[in-house]
């Protein structure tokens, strides 16, 4: 029989447990990128966590024992990333304004609202490597 059969058992568990897999395979791979591309990796490893996470609440029993633990688990890494991500915001919040201006008082006022952002974006993100390099404890998580 076709395992894309009408007929075939359907287990949502397997099924749940496949996409959480690649979801927190993806998160670990974000967590990865270096240089200039690293808080955009932290963006995208918590928003592949809060999809496994959403899976865990909706299927919980499903995927078998351990999955309330892992989404505990996958919440207080996700906290821990918060901080490097909420650095991030203001950042792209400016660039954002500063698309949608050419008023070149304004462009100077953002521009140095920016180098702000980024100095104080960079300070958080080493605070999170000194704890955390390479963010090897997260991805290992």
């Amino acid at each position: 029989m076709n395992a894309h059969s009408k007929d075939a058992p359907v287990d949502p568990g397997a099924a749940l447990r496949g996409i959480a897999g690649d979801q927190l395979s993806l998160a670990a791979d974000y967590l990865g990128w270096q240089g200039g591309h690293r808080h955009k990796g932290v963006h995208q490893a918590r928003k592949s966590i809060r999809r496994v996470r959403s899976i865990l609440a909706l299927a919980g029993a499903a995927l078998g024992p351990g999955a309330e633990a892992l989404g505990h688990l996958l919440s207080e890494i996700n906290q821990g990333l918060s901080r490097t991500r909420d650095a991030q915001a203001p950042v792209e919040a400016i660039d954002h304004l500063a698309a949608q201006t050419h008023d070149q008082k304004w462009l100077t006022i953002l521009g140095r609202a920016r180098r702000n952002a980024v100095a104080a974006r960079h300070g958080v993100l080493r605070e999170a490597l000194a704890a955390d390099p390479d963010l090897l404890q997260a991805r290992g998580l």
